[in-house]
């Protein structure tokens, strides 16, 4: 298999997770789930870049958790029409689900991506293969560096990603467009973790006409339908209105999807290779900042949250809401962190990640107040 083939079908799975997030809207992976499986496909798709062989590990275990859900008996579901959502042009979009419910085969609408993708790639959220970032040489806008000062401060030698992150003369699939190579920044060290600003442009993608963004939507729809008689009976319903709901929303980022700046928190692990989390503009930045996972995990170390937030804010507090862990309830959680070059990293305790994550991001000044705070769980079921 050549390489460039490789970084298409591993690039696929990526964007499954992926395809809210590059676009101008998604901040956010609408559930934890869909959060963790994100980071755990920049992080996978990162270390590619250093083991080849390790990657190709990892698009095995894929094919092997896709042959597990092979099990259901075949039935018949022909491929008929399918209704396509009211078009945007542009109103509210279209309701996300805040989590995956139980009884859905999502790895049937992942598979469902991806043959639709094969079929006309100009439906993927990239508009065409994954490749990673390529560089630019060009300077960052007025409102990027207004909103990152740390950008404006003269480059070191210590700003440069290692070439081991290189890959055939690009960066990991989990960054895009072109990344400004004169204006990453090294921001932090936390916990063996090195943490970089990589600013870029040309993220995202044109927008498509209503027209070919309802014949993607047609495609997935008639691709979820060939994967059915892979599902077990009783998931087959559930599984075709949610891949249905999910489906409408990829509809409707792509035909409000846009070329713009965005900036990525790029992490290098102190084991060797590395991901990156983001692509939000400076005016989302402002508005919402970024919130992702920085790893660990693994008890009894704490899970690591990182962010990105603007200009004046000096601290950040995560509120975890009260929850369930097993037998176990868990009261609520405050986790405050300072921000350094516009970087939060804030360790959490295990159990408050396995089914939490913060309602809340409070932002304050360097002399206490509340800058604002953030909802961190804009959809509901």
């Amino acid at each position: 298999m050549s390489d460039l083939r490789f970084f298409d079908e591993l690039g696929a799975e990526l964007e499954r997770a992926a395809h809210r997030r590059l676009s101008e809207r998604p901040r956010r992976v609408g559930s934890l789930a869909g959060r963790l499986r994100l980071w755990s496909w920049s992080r996978g798709l990162s270390a590619l870049i250093v083991a080849v062989g390790a990657a190709a590990a990892v698009a095995v275990a894929v094919i092997a958790l896709v042959a597990l859900h092979h099990g259901g008996s075949p039935s018949s579901h022909p491929v008929a029409p399918a209704t396509t959502p009211s078009r945007s042009r542009f109103g509210p979009p279209p309701h996300e689900p805040a989590s995956i419910p139980r009884g859905v085969a999502d790895d049937a609408i992942a598979n469902a991506y991806n043959a639709a993708w094969k079929t006309d790639q100009t439906c993927r959220p990239t508009g065409g293969p994954v490749r990673g970032a390529t560089t630019d040489k060009g300077t960052p806008s007025a409102a990027m560096l207004a909103t990152l000062p740390v950008l404006r401060r003269p480059a070191t030698s210590a700003d440069k990603l290692p070439a081991r992150l290189y890959f055939h003369g690009q960066l990991s699939p989990g960054l895009g467009g072109e990344v400004y190579v004169h204006y990453i920044r090294r921001v932090r060290v936390a916990d063996g973790t090195t943490f970089y600003l990589v600013p870029a442009t040309k993220l995202g993608r044109a927008p498509l006409s209503p027209a070919a963004a309802d014949h993607c939507y047609r495609l997935l729809v008639a691709a979820l339908r060939s994967e059915l008689p892979t599902v077990p009976p009783a998931e087959r319903s559930a599984t075709l209105r949610y891949g249905k709901a999910d489906f409408a929303a990829a509809r409707y980022n792509l035909e409000t999807s846009s070329l713009h700046e965005g900036v990525f928190l790029f992490n290098e692990f102190a084991t060797g290779g590395g991901g990156a989390d983001g692509g939000q503009t400076p005016s989302t930045i402002r508005q919402t900042g970024m919130l992702g996972e920085g790893g660990g995990g693994n008890p009894p170390e704490p899970i690591v949250m990182d962010g990105i937030v603007p200009a004046g804010v000096a601290t950040v507090t995560l509120q975890f809401p009260a929850t369930r862990h097993g037998t176990k309830q868990l009261p609520p959680l405050n986790a405050t962190g300072d921000v350094i070059n516009n970087v939060f990293v804030i360790p959490i305790p295990t159990l408050f990640q396995r089914g939490a994550w913060p309602a809340t991001a409070i932002w304050r000044s360097a002399s206490g107040q509340i800058v604002k705070t953030v909802n961190e769980r804009p959809f509901h079921p």
